[in-house]
């Protein structure tokens, strides 16, 4: 849907996308959040002592947000300039390149069966 609208020759940006889409997310996902992290918000919250919890689970909730809008305008630009194969290929090496550093940097360990696993979703 992205890649028809932004490279259909109406001129439209990536910021109109943008506008277009994010009132429908801003509504969607706050009550996903609170779903599936709201018990686990509370627990830890009654369970610390870190008078400082709050303030920075706020700024990472910041931070996060605008990381997450920024993949999504750099997705979107992407898509625009790019065709849709071209696209996916980036994605995959992307998904790729997150498994490996995973493994490099937290020292995870694959088995045969998560590999397969990769593989399947490729």
């Amino acid at each position: 849907c992205s890649q028809f609208w932004l490279q259909s020759g109406n001129e439209s940006t990536v910021v109109e996308l943008l506008f277009w889409t994010l009132p429908a997310a801003i509504a969607v996902l706050p009550p996903f959040a609170a779903k599936w992290e709201l018990d686990h918000l509370k627990e830890q919250l009654a369970t610390t002592d870190n008078p400082d919890l709050v303030p920075q689970l706020m700024l990472m909730a910041v931070a996060f947000s605008f990381a997450a809008f920024g993949l999504v305008y750099v997705e979107l630009a992407l898509v625009e300039k790019l065709s849709s194969l071209t696209f996916a290929v980036l994605a995959v090496a992307k998904e790729l390149l997150v498994v490996v550093l995973s493994m490099l940097i937290n020292k995870d360990k694959l088995t045969p069966l998560n590999w397969l696993g990769f593989l399947i979703t490729l």
